[in-house]
């Protein structure tokens, strides 16, 4: 008798178990967007990340990578900064996205995203005037004016006093926009990385 019900018991917990495995795969397969609420609300921000990743890819919606790109800021996670920006960069729809999107006192979301995917690229092993030249790139492309937080300012902000070639590297670039950028914030860049 008593063997019954410990097999039973066994049984029990074995199918229940399966059970439990089996609505996490379905549901982290299928509907990575329930399991990304439960994993965040959980404080789970590992896993979070993981399933806010595969709502990306399963939506390919530009909020959906906000989020991602956001999650993936939080956690230092350089590798999912440098696979996932060009997509929002890149987006025919980045400029109106961006300009949808409530700015931080001065840090609007078009340098925040451009910002992070530099920062992660200058963090990675490609040299810094590839780094450089990207930040320049972008500026002309999505800048009118050399206003805090675009770009080049950024890279400007977040170099060390250590690095004497990249700021010559930097410094070259912001000395070939005087001519046509000539406001005091890029002096005071030029000077700040002299």
């Amino acid at each position: 008798m008593r063997k019954t019900i410990v097999k039973t018991a066994l049984i029990t917990l074995g199918v229940v178990l399966t059970l439990i495995i089996l609505t996490f795969t379905v549901f982290s397969l299928f509907f990575p967007k329930v399991m990304l609420n439960l994993t965040s609300d959980m404080g789970l921000d590992g896993f979070a990340l993981t399933y806010s990743e595969q709502q990306y890819k399963n939506s390919k919606s530009l909020n959906d990578l906000e989020d991602l790109l956001y999650r993936a800021n939080e956690l230092n996670r350089t590798d999912i900064i440098l696979a996932y920006s060009l997509d929002m960069i890149d987006s025919d729809k980045f400029e109106e996205f961006s300009n949808s999107r409530s700015s931080s006192g001065d840090l609007s979301y078009k340098s925040y995203v451009i910002g992070n995917y530099l920062l992660a690229l200058k963090d990675s092993n490609e040299s810094y005037s590839v780094v450089v030249q990207k930040a320049k790139t972008y500026f002309l492309e999505f800048y009118n004016e050399y206003e805090k937080y675009n770009p080049l300012n950024i890279l400007v902000i977040n170099t060390v006093s250590t690095e004497t070639e990249n700021k010559q590297i930097l410094k070259t670039e912001l000395v070939a926009l005087t001519p046509t950028y000539s406001c005091s914030l890029l002096t005071n860049d030029i000077a700040y990385i002299s």
